[in-house]
């Protein structure tokens, strides 16, 4: 029988950070997706990833062109400050994960992260 050592608080608070923002990341993704949804039934598209929809959404939400109610312009802005709100807690919780942090990513597989010791 091999017995596993056992984790060090330090090793424990930074698998709990790793979590956490995670779990962040994964909401940022839900709220991108909901408002390209929302837009997408309207006939409003965008370009593959973040950046596109995040560079054209402020002007497009001031269009008066577009097709979009009062209330679903309301609820689209709501939506882009959440998706604000995500960015600043990711990028903090970035800063409380060791500046020494190194992460490889190889092709078709899950990509190698390495700590320092600080």
């Amino acid at each position: 029988m091999r017995f596993v050592p056992i984790k060090t608080d330090e090793q424990l608070d930074l698998q709990a950070l790793h979590r956490v923002r995670d779990r962040l990341v994964g909401r940022r993704t839900a709220v991108i997706n909901q408002l390209r949804g929302f837009l997408l039934e309207r006939g409003i598209t965008f370009r593959k990833g973040p950046a596109g929809l995040r560079n054209h959404l402020a002007a497009m939400l001031e269009d008066a062109q577009q097709n979009l109610s009062r209330r679903m312009r309301r609820l689209i802005d709501h939506l882009r400050q959440e998706w604000s709100a995500l960015e600043v807690e990711i990028g903090t919780s970035r800063s409380y994960i060791s500046p020494l942090t190194v992460v490889i990513h190889y092709p078709r597989s899950n990509p190698l992260v390495i700590y320092a010791e600080t």
